[in-house]
């Protein structure tokens, strides 16, 4: 049977956005272990966290050295993305073999139940930027940014734990090390614009989701959401 988990990262200051989007998920999924990833740290004086929440550091697998210059060397918004393939890997080494990710400033109106079915047959679930063919394309933001920033929004994401995904992991890591900088001089934006290779290592494994109530901006009129930021 599926092992169904979610998570999310943030800073210390945003977990009380990310324990609304977590009580969004668990109270329609009750089958689904919601998970919080906490970048930064506290002091040792600090109060006791819920069983949920990790402190990143304290349960990754990174080497103290790797650590201190991810985290000096990114931003807050680039570190918070490039530690989310070792977060994957912690879930799964956790034995959960379906998770998603959501950016904490999502909430969700309704059930995953569609979401973990895909993982049924595909390997990975994406959305994409654009989910129609524009000959003249009118949108809010312009085309040429989803050519810098990636195709696909890394706002939420779905993997299932297989050989393929697990090598995927150790290879999106390796890349966050130094790679997950926005630098669009080299064409690099976060975690996000690598999974522009995904079609071409996944095939027939990846399911790319253009369900218009998924991964909702909340700057769009799109009102059919299970899934919509908050």
């Amino acid at each position: 049977m599926a092992r169904k988990g979610a998570f999310t990262i943030v800073a210390k200051n945003y977990i009380g956005l990310a324990s609304i989007l977590r009580d969004s998920v668990v109270q329609r999924n009750p089958d689904v272990a919601f998970h919080i990833f906490v970048a930064d740290e506290f002091e040792n004086s600090a109060e006791p966290l819920d069983n949920h929440i990790h402190i990143a550091r304290r349960v990754l697998d990174y080497p103290d050295e790797q650590w201190t210059t991810m985290a000096f060397q990114y931003n807050l918004t680039e570190f918070c993305t490039a530690i989310k393939p070792a977060c994957f890997q912690y879930l799964f080494s956790q034995g959960y073999t379906e998770v998603l990710f959501f950016d904490p400033d999502i909430y969700t109106f309704a059930p995953l139940t569609s979401l973990f079915s895909r993982l049924n047959e595909a390997e990975v679930i994406l959305t994409p930027h654009v989910v129609e063919t524009h000959v003249r394309y009118h949108g809010d933001q312009p085309e040429w940014t989803f050519n810098c920033n990636g195709i696909y929004n890394l706002g939420f994401c779905g993997l299932k734990d297989s050989p393929a995904v697990r090598t995927f992991l150790d290879w999106w890591r390796v890349r966050m090390d130094d790679n997950a900088f926005t630098d669009r001089s080299v064409g690099n934006f976060t975690d996000q614009k690598w999974m522009d290779w995904v079609p071409a290592l996944f095939a027939d494994q990846l399911c790319v989701v253009r369900d218009l109530g998924v991964n909702v901006d909340r700057k769009s009129t799109r009102l059919n959401s299970s899934l919509r930021s908050a």
